[in-house]
């Protein structure tokens, strides 16, 4: 959808001249990228496991690194290195487990979802109450 949209912003934008093939190069290659995740879900799924567990590991060592670099207090230098190793650990978890940490991922997207999306229709109701309020 959002390659679509930068497609048609691009077309748009070709009379401003307003870096118009940046946005439409960058629309294609997400169109290709949509359709390439279509057609290969199972690839896509893997792939993105193990960016997940590499993110967490390089994560955790550049924490490692920022822990010992910076003049930090004894706590915080402490906390850092409790995040670090929770997630290196955390990365090699899901590179060892990747169909576990997916559907263990897929459920914890899904309880946001459901959790986030009905705080929202709660907020709704009260943002219009407040907006018939001013009204009156």
């Amino acid at each position: 959808v959002s390659g679509v949209a930068n497609i048609i912003v691009g077309i748009g934008s070709m009379a401003r001249g307003k870096a118009w093939f940046l946005t439409l190069v960058l629309g294609a290659f997400q169109v290709g990228i949509g359709v390439f995740a279509l057609r290969g879900a199972d690839q896509t799924l893997g792939t993105f496991i193990a960016i997940l567990g590499l993110t967490f590991i390089v994560q955790g060592i550049m924490s490692l690194v920022v822990a010992f670099t910076e003049d930090n207090d004894s706590g915080l230098r402490f906390l850092t290195v409790v995040a670090a190793i929770i997630a290196i650990v955390a990365g090699f978890v899901v590179l060892r487990y990747p169909v576990s940490s997916g559907l263990a991922f897929a459920w914890v997207v899904g309880v946001y979802g459901l959790i986030a999306g009905s705080i929202t229709i709660a907020l709704s109701f009260s943002v219009r109450d407040q907006i018939e309020k001013l009204k009156a």
